[in-house]
């Protein structure tokens, strides 16, 4: 009879501890999820709270449009690991994929320097190719890599711009004329794929 107590006492502390167990979890996770999604209704505790706030001042009207769900699209933006001789993938959601987002994202990861402006991305068939005309100002080659790191930077770039612009190959020039740095020159019949 004592053991069936016994039992009874830990069978029922071991279910209380699971129930606070779950309800903590699910909290965390109701927590992370607000935080990751501002679209996600807030949990009940505060929603209660506006209400309240709105019942004590009569004649508050709720001034806050409701929140419209921003679309976004899928990019791959590369990037390179000199040490490991690779490129990487990077995907990121972009509300608009174009040259120029494309652009700020492989500066947000530093492939390119900050300071570098892209001066047009225009799309040309040259030979049957569909090619990507990518002309940027002179401060892109300002990035003073050395000559692997250089040609992970413009593999990087010409891979995201074909990945994520329908083409097959990129001409790359800086300010209207080939693209030459210390390391590496490209010639007019020069593309980078």
């Amino acid at each position: 009879m004592k053991n069936k107590k016994i039992m009874l006492v830990l069978s029922i502390l071991s279910i209380s501890i699971l129930a606070v167990g779950c309800s903590n979890a699910q909290n965390e996770a109701t927590k992370k999820e607000t935080k990751n999604n501002t679209n996600v209704e807030q949990p009940k505790e505060e929603n209660n709270k506006e209400n309240n706030d709105e019942k004590e001042v009569p004649n508050k009207k709720s001034t806050s449009a409701p929140k419209e769900e921003k679309k976004t699209e899928s990019a791959v933006i590369y990037s390179f690991d000199v040490d490991k001789t690779d490129l990487i993938e990077n995907k990121v959601d972009l509300e608009k994929i174009d040259e120029n987002t494309l652009f700020a994202e492989l500066q947000k990861l530093k492939v390119i320097p900050e300071s570098a402006k892209l001066n047009s991305f225009t799309t040309k068939d040259i030979d049957g190719v569909k090619t990507g005309i990518l002309d940027v100002n002179s401060d892109f080659t300002k990035s003073n890599l050395g000559s692997d790191a250089e040609t992970f930077m413009l593999d990087s770039v010409a891979r995201t711009y074909i990945k994520n612009m329908n083409v097959e190959q990129i001409k790359l020039t800086v300010d209207g004329a080939n693209y030459e740095s210390g390391h590496i020159v490209l010639e007019d019949g020069d593309y980078l794929k």
